[in-house]
């Protein structure tokens, strides 16, 4: 399985190109999308939007007192934000959506069903309103398609995952306008590793990508659409959503940006 190094991620990737530190004194609590990842039936993608952006790179940190999912937590680490609209909706700020995604792959690296449960705001009966889906590979060669779309569902589905040793970790995120009041459009940028994950799936750092959307209030997932392509490079991924500083590397901190032009 393909892990960081065991040093964890660059404490000063954005230092050598003159980023200003931003020190968030709360906890944080907490986007481009790939033509290859499929909606499911009913959910159209939110419009793309351009709108006044920030994009001086901050870097944020977690507080030592990040907060308890359900009684388990692992720390937040710290969050590139390479550009930033303030016009976004409370509570899906670029490092809002980071932090989501990281406490969503800490329950999951940790085989923690209470913290999955705790950001995850599925249905109790289908209804096709929200959906977890994951494709691997083309399901039209061999490939494979999973999709959950209740919470019993979701956590079924984990509890195989947490059998196979599924590791997920955050590389980048954007975050942009939903055409629903109170909710954010998110894409992504992952690594997803397990036991069981074909050869050659996500490429030599098994990376997938996909796009997802938040109840910026509840601070909890309504969808989740992410596709893991075969490939031998890092060009599995088509397009990345945020400025990159100049130095960083895949297992530096994760990025974080508002939606907009590059």
């Amino acid at each position: 399985m393909i892990r960081p190094p065991t040093n964890g991620r660059r404490q000063s990737a954005d230092l050598s190109v003159g980023a200003r530190l931003l020190l968030v004194a709360a906890v944080i609590s907490g986007c481009s999308q790939s033509n290859h990842v499929p909606d499911s039936p009913g959910w159209s993608s939110p419009p793309s939007t351009t709108a006044p952006t920030t994009s001086s790179t901050q870097r944020v940190e977690s507080p030592g007192n990040a907060r308890a999912v359900k009684g388990s937590y692992d720390p937040i680490v710290p969050i590139l934000v390479t550009r930033d609209d303030p016009s976004l909706v409370t509570g899906c700020r670029p490092w809002h959506a980071a932090g989501l995604v990281d406490r969503f792959f800490a329950a999951v690296n940790s085989k923690n069903a209470q913290g999955i449960e705790a950001v995850w705001a599925l249905p109790t009966a289908d209804s096709g309103q929200g959906w977890y889906s994951v494709t691997e590979g083309e399901p039209a060669k061999g490939g494979s398609n999973l999709v959950a779309r209740t919470q019993d569902q979701l956590l079924t589905y984990f509890s195989g995952r947490f059998i196979a040793r599924e590791q997920m970790h955050l590389v980048m995120t954007d975050v942009g306008q939903s055409n629903r009041p109170g909710e954010a459009a998110i894409g992504f940028v992952v690594t997803r590793d397990a036991d069981d994950l074909a050869t050659r799936l996500g490429g030599p750092n098994r990376l997938a990508q996909g796009k997802a959307v938040i109840d910026c209030r509840r601070q909890v997932f309504l969808v989740w659409s992410m596709a893991q392509n075969i490939g031998d490079s890092d060009s599995v991924v088509e397009a990345w959503p945020c400025p990159k500083p100049t130095d960083w590397m895949l297992w530096d901190e994760p990025i974080a940006c508002s939606r907009g032009s590059h």
